[in-house]
């Protein structure tokens, strides 16, 4: 699977990178929702990581827009501060699990096996 990592803190990002990684699949790190926005146009993506820390104001447009264009993809999201607002949010736009940061490693590896169980690629098959 190929898994977009949104996450500003690049110490974070490495560690959640090195965990897919770990894991058999690609990570890609973006640090800004502008690289995010440039990347998920210019690659396919199975899964998208997303820190709703770093843009609480467009996580929602961001999620109808690229989900409309490239509904392919599964999102999961986590943040720092875990309210139940921002989990009801997060999941009315159909992210598959809300996690509070930082993300354990066995949280991330049960992402990505239940994304894995639901790729596209792996569906098609």
């Amino acid at each position: 699977m190929n898994v977009l990592v949104l996450e500003s803190d690049p110490a974070e990002a490495k560690r959640i990178c090195a965990v897919v990684s770990r894991a058999g699949h690609r990570a890609q790190p973006a640090s800004t929702e502008l690289l995010a926005l440039i990347m998920l146009q210019t690659s396919v993506y199975d899964l998208v990581l997303w820190d709703l820390d770093m843009a609480p104001d467009m996580c929602v447009g961001f999620i109808r827009k690229w989900k409309g264009v490239n509904g392919a993809w599964l999102l999961a999201a986590f943040t720092r501060e875990n309210t139940r607002e921002k989990e009801a949010a997060a999941r009315a736009e159909g992210a598959i699990r809300f996690l509070h940061k930082p993300a354990s490693e066995e949280d991330l590896r049960q992402i990505l096996t239940f994304a894995e169980s639901r790729s596209p690629a792996r569906l098609e098959i």
